[in-house]
């Protein structure tokens, strides 16, 4: 069985930190010196919501459970004790933790030190409130993935696509980050009843598809559709200086635009916005001059506010809907 390692990595025995790859992120641009971040570079994390214990309320209040014991009850296979019994956890919780345990081998590999200049941060935070990150870091006590917005927005958007937010201060030091999250579904059937494969739009998982449309869950993986029960959202936070690069790159690389029509190239305007109209890429915010330590110059920005015209254009078109009006000319007297 693999190690799981609290997020709580400066617990650890100081002796082991060097070879588990644990140090200050001020070497690799996490944190800062007026707020240091203790990371693992090459290990996940992970960290429980309090809807993962059986007393949440226990949890947020006190130093419980103490440090010792979840390193222990997570790394063994000790008897599991149910609540009503006096036990700490729900049940499905242990089973979670090592379930995105073997997510961290998949990250690790596929991504290397440099590869963080790109992806700040790549985690998982399951539906019972189970959360893994890489780099491993500590977490706030409080902190509960399904609560986040990037949670809640992968779920509000077609799960086969990913869910873009707006452009935001990382908490963890690293400037202008942009968050790409997708649902994660419980894997699927490997056969399915054939009475639930008969209507299109309300297949089950495990019944064969050739599009998403064709799934009750919205989601076919590789011919066969998922099962509906959302296991969590996984995450990435793209650095904005990268994010911004392959906005660019993908942009000037359509079919039929001329070279003068490109987004680098002046004569051309280039604005990404969200579901939530939100602009997400535009030069106001890839400017040179722009603060990263300021969120006023570009976090959660309208399109609006910046680009009026644009936004009415794209009502006109009925790409957005308008839910609440805000006028914001002003007067002179």
């Amino acid at each position: 069985q693999p190690v799981n390692y609290y997020h709580e990595l400066q617990r650890y025995p100081a002796s082991e930190h060097a070879a588990l790859g644990f140090t200050l992120g001020t070497n690799f641009g996490y944190g800062s010196s007026n707020n240091p971040l203790f990371i693992a570079q090459r290990q996940s994390t992970f960290k429980l919501a309090s809807r993962a214990f059986c007393d949440p309320t226990r949890y947020l209040l006190s130093d419980f459970p103490s440090f010792d014991s979840v390193a222990s009850f997570f790394n063994s296979n000790q008897s599991y004790v149910p609540c009503s019994a006096g036990g700490r956890y729900l049940e499905d919780i242990r089973p979670t933790v090592w379930a995105t345990q073997a997510i961290q081998d998949v990250w690790i590999n596929n991504r290397s030190l440099a590869t963080q200049d790109e992806v700040a941060w790549t985690y998982f935070g399951s539906a019972n409130g189970v959360w893994r990150s890489l780099p491993g870091s500590q977490s706030t006590r409080s902190y509960d993935p399904t609560r986040r917005p990037w949670y809640h927005r992968a779920l509000a958007n077609p799960p086969s696509l990913y869910a873009t937010s707006a452009v935001y201060l990382d908490a963890g030091g690293v400037g202008k980050v942009v968050t790409l999250a997708q649902t994660i579904f419980h894997g699927r059937n490997t056969s399915a009843m054939t009475a639930m494969c008969s209507v299109v739009g309300s297949y089950d998982g495990g019944c064969s598809c050739a599009s998403h449309a064709q799934c009750r869950s919205q989601y076919c993986d590789r011919g066969f559709c998922t099962n509906p029960a959302i296991a969590g959202v996984a995450a990435i936070d793209l650095r904005y200086g990268r994010f911004a690069s392959l906005v660019e790159s993908t942009l000037n690389s359509v079919p039929g635009i001329a070279v003068d029509q490109r987004c680098t190239a002046g004569s051309t305007r280039c604005i990404l916005v969200n579901d939530a109209a939100e602009i997400v890429y535009d030069e106001s915010i890839i400017g040179r001059n722009i603060s990263d330590r300021d969120p006023r110059n570009f976090a959660n920005v309208p399109l609006a506010f910046l680009h009026g015209g644009v936004m009415l254009s794209l009502l006109d078109e009925g790409v957005f809907t308008r839910f609440s009006f805000i006028n914001r000319q002003g007067t002179c007297q």
